[in-house]
């Protein structure tokens, strides 16, 4: 026999397992013990592909009656068309009054679906399963570890539940879906919820129309790249991100949530905040409750992507701000109370403009633009018949020009850009980034900072500032943010550079759009004798820190006087052995030392 012969035979041979076969149908529990390729596949009993073994059909598969489908970890399954999980009626005549038996697929390995996967099957999947597009009808389990990739559309008609990671170009679903704690689901296009959804764990999506109740819940996360749609009632105990948000039933924030929206919000149906609210643009057509200790927050952004941070009260909607809760408006607050066309038409022209509502006691309200009122109807009336924010019963602060005046509401006691600035010194200091603490102390000769946040609201980034006066301030290092999130986050620090006598750090937080706000301002006293000095006298002060009692030593001294860390003097007393500091306040203050020849200072800390 020619060599040229012996080749081909010898690799047929050794090939024999994995070479195609015609369609085939698994009508006997099976277990397949090699690599094979298949042109169809039809599976009606137990049919299992074991670890390390692969099954290629070229075209579609098929799971009916009594069939069940099992690939075990590391095995795999490549189906090349379509992959089709169907029950099928046993006895009866022509399947009228016979047996319906439902197929189960199992797949612990991959399952790789070139085309749609339609399952009315149990389908449980604790491995990597991919589809082109998929149709669930009937029990559908995802494990912890289980990895679902669907190119195209996923349509759900019976419940899912994601234990591991999701990604769908789009979803419909039609029955309950459930994204569980640890577990992610992300969907490219467009979510469809045609049935409850509740969010335990993270949900990404391009676009998302519920039409049954949505539930984000505490520490989960939904984020939503462009528009959602609420036309059901929608509940955020966790956080919820949106590009624009048009709500058409209710909105409930709860407490500790959190819910952003870069662009423009909507509401025709009625939003409870009760925590945090945010958005680039608000216009509320409905009832806009910001509950007490809650805040809204209108952000103007200055790029083109991002509206200007207008909040605009529509003739048939009410902002209601509570007792201690605060709004922010970075951009024009507006009452506007045009009349539609059709709204004139159904009363001849006659309807008296009515602007939108604002009730508020005991809130804080700040302006970033102007505060318009605009209200007049097609045939140029003016009567104006609305509710308006009284300055006398809230701490209002207005940038621009108000228009309180001219519907007869005094603004005597709105209060200016200015004096904002001087109370508060930014719109950051007012906004909710929730510092449970900020604690710094010596260190190994060094110092060691710790601080916690309740939540985080676009926090970009930290800064730990020191200075030797408590005056002016430098940077020592910057510390990265959380973003946005409700969940406690604890940071620390340690800067093991040498120091001597006082220094005195703060933090500072900056948001994304560059608004800051300070920590308050921690000293730190190292560890030798502080002293004071005239011309020619050198006095030690101690203990520092201290509780009850101070000593001056090194010279002579005429008499002395406390001053307060803001400058404050709290008192003057001569000369004598030690001095009565239990009267002052706690923290950081100063003794002058009064001598013949001049006066000498010294900070101390009292505890």
């Amino acid at each position: 026999m020619k060599t040229r012969h012996i080749i081909p035979i010898l690799l047929a041979l050794v090939l024999a397992p994995t070479l195609s076969a015609w369609a085939e149908t698994i009508s006997t529990n099976t277990t397949q013990t090699v690599n094979q390729t298949f042109n169809s596949l039809s599976i009606t009993a137990k049919y299992i592909i074991p670890a390390n073994v692969s099954v290629f059909v070229k075209g579609d598969v098929t799971v009916s009656g009594n069939g069940e489908l099992i690939i075990e970890e590391n095995g795999s399954l490549h189906v090349k068309k379509d992959f089709d999980a169907k029950p099928a009626t046993i006895g009866g005549l022509w399947g009228i009054g016979g047996t319906k038996y439902y197929p189960t697929v199992e797949v612990n390995g991959i399952l790789l679906v070139e085309n749609e996967l339609t399952s009315e099957a149990t389908f449980t999947v604790n491995g990597d399963l991919t589809a082109g597009s998929m149709d669930v009808e009937r029990n559908f389990t995802m494990g912890n570890d289980a990895s679902i990739t669907v190119d195209g559309k996923l349509t759900g008609n019976t419940n899912i539940t994601v234990n591991g990671q999701l990604q769908a170009g789009s979803v419909e679903n039609n029955s309950p879906l459930t994204i569980n704690e640890n577990a992610t689901m992300t969907v490219s296009g467009k979510l469809l919820g045609d049935d409850n959804i509740t969010v335990n764990g993270k949900l990404q999506a391009g676009s998302v129309e519920n039409n049954y109740p949505l539930t984000v819940n505490k520490d989960a996360t939904m984020s939503v790249s462009g528009e959602l749609i609420g036309d059901n009632n929608i509940t955020v105990n966790g956080v919820l991100e949106a590009g624009s948000a048009d709500i058409n039933k209710n909105l409930t924030i709860g407490n500790d949530a959190m819910m952003v929206v870069s662009n423009l919000l909507t509401n025709d149906g009625d939003i409870t905040v009760n925590s945090k609210l945010e958005a680039g643009e608000i216009i509320v057509n409905k009832n806009l409750t910001v509950s007490s200790k809650a805040t809204l927050f209108v952000n103007k952004d200055e790029t083109d992507s991002n509206p200007n941070g207008k909040l605009t009260v529509k003739s048939d909607g009410t902002l209601k701000l509570q007792p201690e809760s605060t709004c922010i408006v970075e951009g024009n607050l507006k009452q506007d109370g045009t009349v539609s066309f059709l709204k004139a038409l159904f009363t001849l022209f006659d309807e008296t403009a009515e602007a939108g509502d604002i009730e508020a006691s005991g809130a804080m309200l700040v302006i970033g633009g102007d505060y318009e009122i605009y209200s007049t109807d097609l045939l140029g009336k003016s009567d104006i018949d609305a509710k308006y924010v009284n300055p006398d019963d809230n701490e209002i602060y207005v940038f621009g020009n108000n228009e309180l005046d001219k519907v007869g509401v005094s603004s005597s006691n709105i209060k200016s850009e200015a004096e904002f600035k001087k109370e508060y010194g930014s719109i950051g200091s007012v906004l909710p980034i929730e510092l449970v603490y900020f604690n710094a102390h010596e260190f190994g000769g060094g110092v060691r900072f710790e601080w916690e946040t309740a939540s985080e609201l676009n926090n970009d980034f930290f800064t730990i500032e020191f200075s030797i006066d408590a005056v002016e301030f430098a940077e020592l290092t910057i510390i990265e943010g959380a973003g946005t999130s409700t969940e406690p986050h604890n940071y620390r620090y340690t800067d093991f550079s040498s120091h001597a006598g006082i220094i005195y750090y703060r933090l500072k937080q900056t948001d994304y759009d560059g608004n800051f706000s300070y920590s308050e301002t921690v000293p730190v006293v190292f560890a030798e004798h502080h002293v004071a000095e005239t011309e020619d006298i050198k006095f030690v002060v101690y203990p520092n820190p201290a509780t009850d009692y101070i000593t001056i030593s090194g010279g002579e001294y005429e008499s002395i006087s406390f001053v307060s860390a803001n400058g404050a003097v709290l008192g003057r007393e001569a000369a004598q052995g030690s001095h009565d500091i239990t009267r002052l306040p706690k923290g950081l203050n100063f003794v002058i030392i009064h001598t013949a020849n001049g006066d000498a200072s010294e900070r101390f800390i009292k505890r």
